[in-house]
């Protein structure tokens, strides 16, 4: 319902936000196996967007020496929009700031 009634929400993608998307994605194919920086993926097990279980395999298929993969079961896509958003942040806080100790 917030979302559906956000005066702010994007409901249009430009061409230009679809070529860039269709780039990223062609980049992270031809590339994977050279991106070896530390990732860390937060899935939402209720997403109805990203099929998890494609993104986890590609994902795995990076040169990274250092993957950590967080499964929220009840979360969806967004996790901005879940009823406790600090926690994904916190997260992602302190993953970074272990990276930064590195």
């Amino acid at each position: 319902k917030f979302l559906k009634e956000d005066p702010l929400a994007l409901r249009k993608a430009t061409a230009r936000f679809l070529l860039d998307s269709v780039r990223l994605d062609f980049y992270l194919r031809m590339f994977r196996t050279k991106i070896s920086k530390p990732i860390l993926l937060l899935i939402a097990g209720q997403d109805k967007i990203i099929d998890n279980e494609k993104t986890i395999a590609f994902v795995k298929g990076f040169a990274s020496g250092s993957l950590i993969i967080k499964e929220y079961p009840k979360a969806h896509h967004t996790f901005e929009f879940e009823p406790e958003p600090q926690l994904h942040i916190e997260e992602i806080k302190e993953w970074l700031e272990v990276q930064i100790k590195k």
